[in-house]
């Protein structure tokens, strides 16, 4: 298979099989995962939670691919929050913020579905994540009363429900 990456869209970094054990982590996250660029399997990766960098082994045949995907990051423009120096930005940090981000996602989606399972899930106007014991519709309509501009998120289908409470939680 040519690594070569073709196209002028940027790479896309995935990771599947990602593993994290809250047990070992300490300083930062422990986890595994297997690492994808543009949906071809590079390597491995791992981070033992003592507060290290995380390990990517790289099949050496797709390392010409991480050096592409690592230009690629460098040549983003700056953000202001992003902390990192242009030249410090590498595959193990983006791989990093992934995994943190699908880690938090897993969550969210656990949360929805046990909060739901009995209970009204409802976030108010203000951004505020609340719960109410019990479900129905005369039970949401009274709290879409009592908290003008809530949104119930019982009943919205759940990767709809991930998406919009993400940025809350």
């Amino acid at each position: 298979m040519n690594d070569a990456h073709t196209t002028d869209l940027p790479m896309i970094l995935s990771l599947k099989k990602l593993t994290v054990s809250r047990s070992l982590s300490q300083e930062t996250m422990a986890y595994t995962a297997d690492v994808f660029l543009d949906g071809v399997t590079v390597g491995h990766v791992r981070n033992s939670g003592n507060g290290g960098m995380s390990l990517l082994h790289v099949h050496p045949v797709h390392r010409p691919a991480v050096a592409a995907f690592e230009a690629e990051l460098r040549a983003l423009p700056a953000r202001l929050d992003d902390g990192l120096d242009l030249q410090d930005r590498c595959i193990e940090d983006a791989i990093d913020t992934l995994a943190a981000q699908m880690d938090l996602v897993r969550g969210v989606r656990s949360n929805i579905k046990r909060y739901t399972k009995t209970g009204t899930l409802f976030i108010t106007a203000e951004g505020e994540v609340m719960q109410s014991a019990g479900q129905g519709k005369p039970l949401e309509e009274a709290l879409v009363a009592k908290y003008p501009g809530a949104t119930i998120i019982n009943g919205m289908p759940i990767d709809e429900a991930v998406a919009y409470c993400t940025p809350f939680m």
